[in-house]
């Protein structure tokens, strides 16, 4: 299932949202009403956000030379990875955009169904990291399960934040507090350091979804390198609601 495609054909503009066929007139501005300016700001802030945690993330992790970033949208997150580094990048999503409209090369993405990962084909069998980023909230609850597992079987180390409940968004079906995740991927022997949120909680150079929900998960030596930093896990975690949520600043 693809949440949405875009194609250009004659002198019409093909919308397919969640399967369904809308035809709209071609028209000069049609792109631009639906990639409007807000659009590409929150792409920009993505990126922004993103080259701010990966500074932070450096200090933390072990050293990262290949990602996959499960949901990956324009791929901001994989060029604030890759960007003058020597880093493996790789993305999947559900969403086909225009290859303007994209932060790294099309060749790093593939579009995939993220509610079916089970025979999805990727370049490498491991990666030193994967990522999923305000993206689960947006699958049905009925394959939470099999998204969790598909992350824990590529990597021992993952970057995960989704939407709390009542947080709202585009398309949120499954918005869970974080212990739902928890649990999710406890059963897969990773444990949950919430080591990020405080350190990032009053920096707006990230946008507060990210200091709201994000959450590192690892298992073997990756959790036993996040340790010997002096940080612990926790099995307990709580829901946060970030005052610029409520439009408190």
């Amino acid at each position: 299932m693809k949440f949405f495609k875009i194609e250009k054909k004659n002198n019409r503009v093909l919308l397919y949202l969640l399967g369904i066929k809308i035809s709209f007139k071609f028209r000069e501005l049609k792109l631009k009403e639906l990639y409007n300016e807000e659009f590409f700001r929150n792409r920009e802030r993505s990126y922004i956000s993103a080259i701010n945690i990966i500074k932070k993330l450096k200090n933390i992790l072990p050293d990262v030379k290949s990602v996959l970033d499960v949901g990956c949208g324009s791929g901001t997150w994989l060029k604030a990875w890759g960007g003058g580094q020597c880093i493996n990048i790789y993305g999947i999503d559900a969403n086909e955009l225009p290859s303007d409209m994209l932060y790294v090369d099309r060749s790093k993405i593939a579009l995939v169904d993220l509610t079916n990962l089970k025979n999805v084909k990727l370049p490498n069998e491991k990666y030193d990291m994967i990522e999923s980023l305000e993206v689960a909230e947006h699958l049905p609850k009925s394959s939470a399960e099999e998204y969790v597992k598909f992350m824990c079987d590529k990597s021992d180390l993952i970057l995960f934040s989704a939407a709390i409940p009542k947080q709202s968004g585009t398309y949120h079906i499954n918005e869970q507090p974080p212990q739902y995740w928890v649990d999710i991927f406890a059963k897969h022997g990773f444990r949950c350091f919430d080591i990020l949120r405080n350190e990032i909680w009053n920096d707006k150079n990230i946008s507060w979804w990210y200091r709201q929900n994000i959450l590192i998960f690892a298992k073997n030596e990756s959790a036993e390198f996040i340790e010997k930093k002096g940080f612990k896990s926790t099995q307990n975690v709580n829901t946060l609601i970030h005052p610029e949520k409520m439009g408190i600043e």
